[in-house]
């Protein structure tokens, strides 16, 4: 077959998938979704003053029957805002302030504005329906979130929209995320606690239903196990993130250990739970007789900026955070250009992972 003939041949079979392609009209839609060719119309052009539900089917459909608008109709669009928001639990953590450095920076230079959003804030709603209400309300291009729970619902939401979202430390395969190795950085701290010898270690972390804490403990156990050092279920100390007051969590928890007479049964803490908890057990201790490090030992987690100022200074697993907030903005900001592109674009899920390094000071 001669080359010009083939080009032919594949033009024509080209504008028989467009024409079939257009066969497909906004009333076929609408029939398939069981609502009106103007709520069709409406939900593809961006209005949201609909249910969730049915702005869910209508995009199902759309998707299902591979609906493309006629290319002289009116262009669909997304209403742009140039507002993002930041969701966070409470905006006062020294996590938060670290990240929302790099968001800002970035948002600034491509002129965003950021609108934070806290869930304490909002105690009689849960994560879902703030976000459910914040993608549908219309205010907002994205949204970046520190990590929860995502419910099935809401994802099903941000994927039948494609709406720009990205979340910090999300391992699932679900959403965009920015990932820390946090399985490295607790065997970081693991290995160096028993290269300096030490030989009765506690571990202060969250509950492991928290997929990052969790990594953090499996990274710490490999180190446990390689130096043949077996960490005991009682030895584990579980904070909950329930309110914004960390240095006090770590005050109770080592004010807990010398009520039980058991704080002697300790050369050193690794503090997964973060940097803030890990301060405030350093800072209590010389009130019960113990001293950093010279007779006990703590490793914390993030490397906030407090890390370097406090006496004695923190030795901790740093993640950069200000780059986590810089890559978080820009997968969202490679989403929101895409959706403005064109409002049916292939959601690619992407991961971004960040290292980890161990920051030697003054307390292990």
């Amino acid at each position: 077959m001669s080359k010009i003939r083939k080009k032919r041949l594949d033009k024509l079979y080209l504008n028989d998938y467009i024409n079939n392609m257009r066969k497909v009209t906004l009333k076929d839609v609408a029939r398939e979704a069981g609502v009106t060719p103007a709520t069709v119309s409406m939900i593809i052009n961006g209005k949201r003053n609909f249910k969730e539900s049915t702005i869910k089917k209508v995009f199902d459909v759309v998707k299902k029957l591979n609906y493309i608008p006629d290319v002289n109709a009116k262009r669909l669009s997304v209403k742009k805002t140039n507002t993002i928001a930041f969701f966070v639990y409470y905006v006062k953590s020294g996590f938060e302030i670290e990240v929302l450095k790099g968001i800002e920076k970035n948002a600034t230079e491509n002129d965003y504005d950021i609108l934070f959003v806290s869930k304490k804030n909002q105690k009689n709603e849960s994560y879902d329906a703030i976000l459910k209400n914040l993608i549908l309300s219309g205010k907002v291009d994205g949204i970046i979130s520190v990590y929860f729970d995502i419910g099935d619902s809401l994802l099903e939401l941000i994927h039948a929209l494609r709406f720009p979202f990205v979340m910090l430390e999300d391992i699932s395969k679900k959403i965009d995320s920015v990932i820390v190795d946090n399985k490295g950085g607790g065997y970081q701290a693991g290995k160096y606690l028993f290269k300096t010898n030490h030989k009765r270690i506690g571990l202060v972390t969250a509950p492991f239903d928290n997929p990052t804490m969790r990594e953090r403990y499996e990274g710490f156990k490999k180190a446990c196990n390689e130096y043949g050092y077996s960490l005991n279920q009682s030895d584990i100390f579980f904070i909950e993130y329930k309110d914004a007051d960390y240095i006090g969590k770590g005050k109770s928890i080592i004010k807990m250990l010398h009520d039980q007479g058991r704080l002697k049964d300790f050369d050193a803490f690794f503090v997964p739970a973060g940097d803030e908890i890990a301060i405030g057990m350093e800072l209590v201790l010389p009130e019960f007789g113990f001293y950093v490090p010279n007779d006990i030992s703590i490793i914390g987690y993030d490397d906030i900026d407090m890390a370097k100022f406090v006496y004695p200074a923190l030795t901790t697993i740093r993640q950069d955070l200000v780059e986590i907030g810089n890559i978080a903005f820009e997968l969202l900001h490679d989403k929101m250009k895409k959706r403005y592109e064109n409002e049916f674009y292939d959601y690619e899920i992407r991961k971004e992972l960040v290292r980890t390094d161990l920051i030697v000071r003054d307390t292990a």
